[in-house]
């Protein structure tokens, strides 16, 4: 939590296996040093275990998760260490059958943080993995994360999903309560921006 690497260091020579020991939360030492963004600890604990990536805290988050919701700069730097570390961290789901992406434009990720997940996700070979995630992956209510984006107003998301070639967002997707992202964005987002939503999301 400190950020004393050299002391980390000296304990991991003689207790790797604290790489991995969690608290009463579920967080291992990977999780506390990717929420803070220690990016020297970050390295050293993936040293000791890479296997800390994929392990989930009592909400099902990942260190991944928890560098996702800084959103840029030194999160950034982060997210890809782990990422390539353990490349399967990305497709971890919670019980709420939630994905990265979902968590991240809930848990006001940038559209920085997005764009890197989602360009690794496009960057996988088709097939790659029996769990793959896109971003038009649902939560257990039916979200896609253009719906979470639109229910949120986070207009900055909504136009990166749907200006991206990479991403191909369904526009059209229906949630459990047969609900299109257009239909849930907040009535006064969208009197400022009907114009510009409506020439975006339905222009053929």
């Amino acid at each position: 939590m400190c950020g004393h690497v050299s002391f980390v260091k000296e304990v991991l020579i003689f207790k790797p296996e604290l790489a991995l020991k969690a608290d009463s939360q579920g967080l291992t030492p990977l999780h506390l040093a990717s929420a803070r963004l220690h990016l020297r600890l970050v390295k050293v604990l993936l040293e000791a275990n890479a296997d800390a990536c994929i392990v989930q805290d009592q909400d099902g988050r990942t260190p991944l998760h928890l560098a996702v919701m800084k959103g840029q700069g030194k999160a950034i730097k982060t997210m890809k260490m782990l990422i390539q570390e353990r490349p399967e961290a990305i497709h971890i789901r919670n019980e709420r059958n939630e994905t990265i992406l979902h968590f991240c434009v809930k848990n006001n990720g940038t559209v920085q943080a997005l764009r890197l997940l989602v360009e690794y996700l496009a960057g996988e070979k088709p097939g790659n993995r029996d769990y793959s995630i896109s971003a038009n992956s649902k939560d257990a209510d039916g979200n896609t994360i253009l719906h979470l984006a639109a229910k949120a107003g986070n207009m900055k998301i909504v136009k990166f999903l749907v200006d991206s070639e990479i991403v191909r967002v369904d526009i059209n997707a229906l949630n459990n309560n047969g609900l299109k992202a257009l239909d849930i964005i907040p009535q006064t987002k969208k009197n400022g921006i009907r114009n510009w939503v409506f020439l975006l999301l339905w222009t053929p």
